[in-house]
């Protein structure tokens, strides 16, 4: 699991920016890849997100090569 700070200037009525959020979230799934930058992505939004501040990203590396995967 990694923690991350979530930056409060992207943030919509108090929520957090869905394109932020998937733009950590990609960041998070290079660092887990070791260094290794996403060609595409997926992102689901079960509800709204709130507040900034330090958020806790679990990452799941599913298969790693020349086209590695992960959950996060």
């Amino acid at each position: 699991m990694t923690q991350t700070e979530l930056d409060p200037s992207w943030t919509i009525t108090g929520h957090p920016n869905g394109g932020y959020l998937a733009a950590v979230v990609a960041e998070v799934a290079g660092e887990a890849l070791e260094g290794a930058r996403p060609l595409t992505m997926s992102a689901h939004y079960l509800a709204a997100a709130r507040g900034g501040g330090p958020a806790d990203v679990e990452t799941d590396v599913v298969r790693r090569g020349r086209l590695s995967t992960a959950r996060v």
